[in-house]
């Protein structure tokens, strides 16, 4: 989902929202998000940018509790 809507669903900018961003040369080149739910004992990715492999797992790894 587009980050406005998963912050218009009631994810908030203060807190439990997690972007990460993949960096080449200095560029960002792509983006990801997601937020934690309370209630739940895990975390909804919002979005990812890039499908690559490594830059997925190193999201998702680094969310995981």
């Amino acid at each position: 989902m587009p980050y406005a809507e998963m912050v218009a669903d009631g994810a908030s900018d203060d807190g439990d929202v997690f972007t990460e961003v993949l960096l080449e040369d200095g560029l960002v080149v792509a983006v990801a998000w997601m937020h934690a739910e309370e209630r739940r004992p895990f975390a909804v990715v919002g979005g990812l940018t890039r499908d690559d492999a490594d830059f997925v797992r190193a999201c998702t790894g680094k969310w995981r509790r």
